[in-house]
């Protein structure tokens, strides 16, 4: 990949990440309170027990169970197979119902109770059981050391093993599987990434997907459905990297503008190409001034501070503009001092 091609291709990754983070802050802002206010409590030992893959989207899931609806028991199990429904994501959706003041123990039993009031035997006792398999599960979780130097992969054994000592192997499926299938793929999915380089663009994403939707299983449309589309947009462009590599930066950049088309619609794929031409722009602006302050202080050293410094500002303003080039003048501060501060 030639410099030209590698930097523009830098940027455009820039330009989408930040474009993306903003919209990901804003919209997880209510969900980050949500979190706060009725978290568990939990460390981050107990963390990494009981989300191994993080807390995932449960601050912003809604419960399928309320005042004035319910869910049979055999379509909640039909949702948890198909992966409709993240059993742990839903009772923390359900936890996030009970008053502040209330502990653990008497938020899982306010659960309970809403099981009790609202099902009639024997859907009743199935879907308590259930729960309270969970609940007890997540206790002894809680508590159980695991060697934190312990890779990722030797951690999950350990966890699944566990899931079905004291879930079994039915309930473990239900509340666990769809995490397992993900864990599976992204081992899997790894494999295959590092393993198929050969293998021309095309065949290699059609190849993937398959893999994916082998190993998700059932679970293939729900966990389809979730996915982040940047994520996707970026396993896309490594899965074509070879094929991008034997591009010309023309031909690269209009078929890295199809694929943001694919996976963020025409309006957000513009937006990104007017943002990466802004940047690449000032960029070049920047490039200019420095070249042409390098060359004016290479002409003038007898020239006083003073007036070297007028000078340059000078040229600032006349190529970035006032602000960009106040803007230049700061970044360039911190810079220096970040750097004083390592050595």
């Amino acid at each position: 990949m030639n410099k030209k091609i590698f930097i523009t291709f830098g940027v455009l990754i820039g330009v989408i990440l930040i474009y993306f983070t903003i919209n990901w802050a804003m919209r997880n802002e209510s969900g980050d309170k949500k979190k706060d206010k009725f978290s568990m409590n939990s460390d981050s030992k107990e963390d990494l027990n009981i989300f191994p893959l993080g807390r995932g989207n449960y601050d912003n899931q809604e419960s399928l169970f309320g005042d004035n609806n319910s869910i049979s028991y055999g379509e909640f199990i039909e949702k948890l197979k198909t992966g409709e429904i993240n059993f742990v994501w839903e009772v923390w959706a359900m936890r996030g119902k009970c008053p502040e003041n209330y502990g653990p123990e008497q938020c899982d039993n306010s659960i309970l109770s809403y099981i009790d009031s609202h099902y009639q035997p024997p859907e009743r006792d199935s879907m308590k059981n259930l729960f309270r398999s969970y609940f007890r599960y997540e206790n002894e979780i809680r508590q159980m050391e695991i060697n934190p130097n312990m890779s990722f992969e030797e951690r999950y054994e350990i966890l699944k093993k566990k899931r079905r000592e004291i879930l079994k192997n039915e309930n473990a499926d239900l509340i666990f599987g769809m995490e397992e299938s993900k864990v599976e793929f992204m081992d899997a999915g790894k494999n295959f990434i590092n393993t198929s380089r050969k293998m021309n663009g095309n065949d290699r994403v059609k190849n993937y997907e398959t893999l994916k939707r082998k190993l998700y299983g059932s679970y293939y449309e729900a966990m389809v459905s979730r996915e982040d589309k940047f994520d996707n947009f970026q396993t896309e462009i490594l899965l074509r990297e070879e094929e991008l590599n034997k591009l010309n930066s023309q031909e690269k950049d209009s078929k890295i503008y199809n694929l943001q088309i694919k996976y963020f619609g025409k309006e957000v794929a513009d937006k990104m190409q007017k943002a990466k031409e802004e940047s690449l722009t000032e960029d070049n602006k920047i490039k200019d001034y420095e070249q042409k302050a390098q060359e004016f202080l290479s002409k003038n050293g007898s020239l006083s501070e003073k007036e070297k410094e007028e000078k340059l500002k000078d040229l600032r303003t006349q190529i970035l503009g006032k602000e960009e080039g106040e803007a230049y003048v700061r970044r360039k501060a911190i810079e220096e001092l970040d750097k004083s501060v390592k050595k």
